[in-house]
């Protein structure tokens, strides 16, 4: 029996290492395909790093002067990306748009626009010599110019004659600085000429017109004024509308020098008065150049008289000089004062906007800004995070190559409101939106427009002015919408 055991056990030895030989051949049979993918693997791998080096040569060379190769790992880790991606690498931290240069085939044609036939001679607005240099002799003499008398009767209105269910009035006012564009100061860095940048001028007016807007334009010259109103009226969405301006030239108050024009739809408006004076301390209808300014400075302002709600409004606008730290402060007091004048000429008080560019900004050293913050409100103190406000929140001036925002930024152009503006989410404002509002009896208490009616800001923007690589403006337009309505009593609470 011992025998037969024994021989079954060498027998099943041989058995198991036969297995084991199976089991290692069918291991090795198992692991050559893996063994293969991993050779193609690193074979393709060796071929895309082959690609990288011929792709990358220029560049090792460069950085590499002895052609010691590059291991692996770092070229591998060389991303392939695309332009768009380039481009935004190269531009950190930009603006949406500023990163790309516009090409020439982006460029759109002008061949619609219409450009005024009248004063497109620098002559015609610069005073200049036979050789284009300015001529020195002309501001030997100020001009005089004498001021235009008011006509009391058209601002005077007994609001008791006025129905307050029809007393309604929306209004917007768009201002803007659209930089002056006469063919003689060279061009600065990223500034396109006139003719190509009015497009995107205009197509921006044109987008924020609603009914009853005012345009308050800044650093125009005759022509250029003359462009916006001949396109405003050529393409336009009614044949009853009918776009005009008040303004003159800051040099010799008539056609030459910069302009600060006031545009409006005479279909919508009546204009009542209009005058422009200088910002000196001599003389405002004499061209001189006040305190320490460089350059003369006007302000024109006109009444108008809504057509339909029969209410009247005053509207300012001006540009400050650029360095005079007394004659911004100086322009300022000037300007608040003759503010505060013109609202007595009438017994209605009706409300004023002082629009403008005033090269200041809170924290300028001229204190100008504050001066007129002690009549007047800045729109933007009435607006509501999230709520009305819209936009960019700094800088209303970029510059044409985007380093006034590199640097932080400021905002220097305004549109001030009567003190008396009200905020969207004041009280007065919650109860006329209630239904059992009743509207006051016009002159009732007196015949001021304030205590008669409420002024509310409805929102504000700060617009975006670069497109396509290429800024409109050294600044963004800025809107602000109002609304006037009669006072409201609450006949819940009689």
């Amino acid at each position: 029996m011992s025998r037969i055991i024994t021989k079954r056990s060498n027998s099943n030895i041989i058995t198991t290492n036969e297995f084991k030989k199976i089991a290692i051949l069918v291991t090795i049979l198992c692991f050559l395909p893996l063994i293969y993918l991993y050779y193609v693997h690193v074979r393709d791998k060796w071929d895309l790093n082959e690609y990288f080096v011929g792709e990358l040569g220029n560049l090792i060379k460069t950085n590499n002067p002895d052609n010691i190769p590059k291991n692996n790992h770092e070229i591998q880790t060389t991303p392939e990306i695309s332009e768009i991606e380039e481009e935004a690498l190269k531009n950190p931290k930009k603006f949406l748009g500023d990163i790309k240069k516009m090409g020439k085939n982006e460029r759109p044609s002008y061949t619609n626009l219409k450009f005024s036939s009248i004063g497109r001679n620098p002559k015609d607005y610069l005073p200049l010599n036979d050789d284009n240099s300015q001529d020195l002799t002309f501001f030997e003499s100020p001009i005089k110019k004498s001021q235009p008398k008011l006509n009391h009767d058209k601002i005077e209105i007994n609001l008791k004659n006025l129905d307050p269910h029809e007393s309604f009035l929306n209004f917007r006012i768009y201002s803007h600085n659209v930089k002056n564009g006469n063919g003689i100061t060279p061009l600065k860095n990223g500034e396109f000429k006139w003719e190509e940048r009015l497009k995107d001028i205009l197509a921006s007016i044109r987008f924020n017109t609603i009914d009853n807007t005012i345009f308050t334009l800044q650093e125009l010259y005759k022509f250029q004024v003359l462009d916006i109103i001949e396109n405003l009226n050529t393409y336009k969405d009614n044949e009853d509308d009918q776009w005009e301006y008040y303004g003159v030239g800051r040099i010799d108050g008539d056609s030459m020098g910069e302009f600060v024009p006031i545009i409006y739809n005479s279909k919508e408006w009546e204009i009542l008065h209009s005058d422009t004076f200088w910002l000196n301390e001599k003389d405002l209808y004499m061209s001189y150049e006040g305190w320490d300014a460089i350059y003369s400075r006007i302000c024109s302002f006109i009444i108008l008289q809504n057509k339909k709600s029969k209410l009247v409004i005053n509207f300012f606008n001006t540009h400050f000089d650029h360095l005079g730290k007394l004659a911004k402060w100086g322009s300022a007091q000037l300007i608040t004062e003759v503010i505060k004048q013109l609202t007595l000429q009438s017994s209605n008080e009706w409300p004023t906007f002082l629009m403008g560019d005033f090269n200041s900004d809170l924290k300028d050293e001229s204190k100008a800004i504050l001066v007129i913050k002690e009549l007047l409100r800045d729109s933007t103190s009435l607006t509501l995070p999230g709520i009305n406000r819209y936009g960019h929140i700094k800088s209303t001036v970029t510059g044409f190559d985007g380093d006034i925002l590199k640097n932080g930024g400021q905002n220097i152009d305004y549109i001030f409101t009567p003190k008396y503006c009200k905020k969207l989410d004041n009280k007065f404002i919650k109860q006329n939106l209630k239904q059992n509002c009743q509207y006051q009896k016009f002159g009732t208490k007196n015949n001021k427009f304030q205590d008669n009616f409420d002024l509310i800001l409805k929102q504000f923007g700060m617009l975006h002015s670069k497109f396509d690589g290429k800024y409109m403006s050294d600044h963004r337009p800025i809107v602000a919408d109002f609304k006037i309505y009669p006072k409201c009593i609450d006949i819940s609470e009689k």
